[in-house]
């Protein structure tokens, strides 16, 4: 009877505790490295997932092993030169008289005593090259790095991806407020994507816009059919030109991943940007429809796309737009607008001062002080879901906006330009058209903890079996 007992506990251990520890150590963590000297990243940022602990001083190694770049040791394990990847045989980074390099976690400098401390998840670990003789910590900040971010911002994040990860949705915000808080999402709903977009009216320019917006985010590009036909359907199919919203949606489309257009595109890159630019109001704002008053969403949108675009008229209309975003907070402050909530005005605003590289403490953009992002923080429930106004629950479209504002925040970049793209954290290995996709790098901590947890509950039923049959056998003797 004591050994029925036994059996029974082992397979209660191995029902419910081992399971759980089997995704307890997966870290997933933001790293770069800098090059201060020539300003330049040796290492742009990218995304990281270990399945086991790892330390700061590890994760240059990590780099490594991925073949992003060549390192070399001292005794101590600290790094004295560094070569990036597909240079061999270039100049190293080394560490001559005062240069060398550190290490900043969350926007916090760190020197060698504590680079031995775990890594947490959702960190950002940054590997700077630099003067390490500076009498400032502020000479080893890093260029796309907004000046806000810190451990604060890094905790939003994480808790409001967590969050996300038991609120799945189907559309392109989702899936890239997964992608930058580092979360896994479901397989079968990416991989399905290409086929439903012919489930569709394909022919409809709005839907072919966001389809194909959404398909870039999951990783699909021009090899699939879907992707390629979206791409044909909004090069050629006549745009309404007074309709800002539509073609702000299509440029931001083709801009994701800058595809390209077929010769002779009747919608290309010129005309679109036209468009948007013949929708500026002589305030400085953006209307949705040609003729119309200025309007807060169109103006944030219409910001974020001419962001990817050099020449005087787009500065100057950038600039002017910017004026317009400044007085309406100054005079309104942070309200509902249209169909976005308080709590959404503010990520897009947030996106929109990325975007046009504005200073994070611009008191044009402070309300008593406060800069828009620590405001986008006060919005954030214990739960770690964003409310859309005070005092409501978390919302998964407040949500949503609040972790894309928070990773344009991050990495000081516009989120919406997918290239080079931070892939959804999933392994494909087969699209809708039976082409082969390469298996992203990073291992999906949520898929290799429950195939874990699988084989471990098999063999945990598998015990309970043994067990009552030695039961049954024991009640018959």
């Amino acid at each position: 009877m004591r050994r029925i007992f036994v059996l029974l506990l082992a397979a209660i251990i191995m029902l419910y505790a081992v399971p759980v520890y089997a995704d307890a150590d997966v870290v997933t963590f933001g790293i770069s490295v800098y090059n201060s000297a020539e300003d330049a990243y040796v290492v742009p940022y990218c995304q990281l997932t270990c399945s086991s602990a790892t330390t700061y001083m590890d994760t240059l190694g990590l780099l490594e092993e991925q073949g992003s770049l060549y390192a070399d040791y001292d005794e101590q394990g600290w790094p004295y030169a560094v070569t990036p990847a597909g240079e061999e045989n270039g100049q190293k980074l080394q560490a001559v008289g005062n240069k060398g390099f550190v290490i900043k976690v969350n926007g916090v400098l760190i020197d060698e005593n504590n680079a031995g401390e775990l890594v947490s998840d959702g960190s950002i670990v940054e590997w700077i090259y630099t003067d390490t003789g500076a009498s400032s910590s502020d000479n080893f900040s890093v260029k796309n790095k907004a000046i806000l971010w810190n451990e604060s911002y890094a905790t939003a994040l994480r808790d409001a991806g967590i969050w996300l990860s038991y609120r799945e949705q189907e559309d392109a915000s989702y899936f890239m407020a997964m992608s930058a808080a580092g979360r896994s999402i479901s397989s079968g709903t990416v991989v399905s994507l290409p086929s439903g977009f012919y489930e569709e009216d394909y022919t409809d320019a709005a839907f072919c816009a966001e389809a194909l917006f959404l398909l870039s985010v999951c990783g699909y590009d021009e090899q699939t059919s879907a992707v390629a036909d979206s791409i044909e359907t909004l090069a050629g199919t006549e745009i309404a030109p007074d309709n800002v919203m539509l073609n702000i949606q299509i440029l931001r489309a083709f801009d994701c991943r800058a595809y390209e257009l077929p010769e002779g595109a009747e919608n290309n890159r010129e005309m679109l940007v036209r468009r948007v630019l013949q929708a500026q109001n002589s305030d400085g704002g953006f209307a949705r429809m040609h003729g119309f008053d200025s309007d807060l969403e169109a103006t944030v949108e219409a910001i974020t796309v001419l962001s990817a675009y050099e020449s005087t008229q787009v500065a100057d209309a950038i600039r002017r737009a910017v004026s317009y975003l400044a007085s309406w907070l100054q005079e309104d402050g942070i309200r509902p607008y249209g169909m976005l909530s308080s709590a959404q005005v503010t990520a897009k605003i947030v996106v929109a001062m990325v975007c046009a590289e504005i200073d994070p403490y611009d008191e044009r953009f402070s309300i008593e002080g406060v800069p828009m992002a620590d405001i986008l923080l006060k919005w954030q429930n214990t739960d770690g879901g964003f409310m859309q106004e005070h005092d409501e629950t978390s919302s998964p479209a407040a949500t949503q906006d609040a972790v894309i504002a928070l990773a344009a925040l991050r990495e000081g970049t516009n989120p919406y330009i997918l290239d080079p793209i931070i892939e959804p954290n999933v392994l494909q290995t087969e699209n809708s058209d039976g082409i082969g996709k390469e298996e992203s790098g990073n291992t999906d901590p949520f898929f290799s903890g429950m195939e874990i947890a699988g084989i471990l509950l098999g063999a945990g039923f598998l015990l309970l079996l043994i067990a009552f049959l030695k039961i049954r056998r024991f009640h018959r003797s």
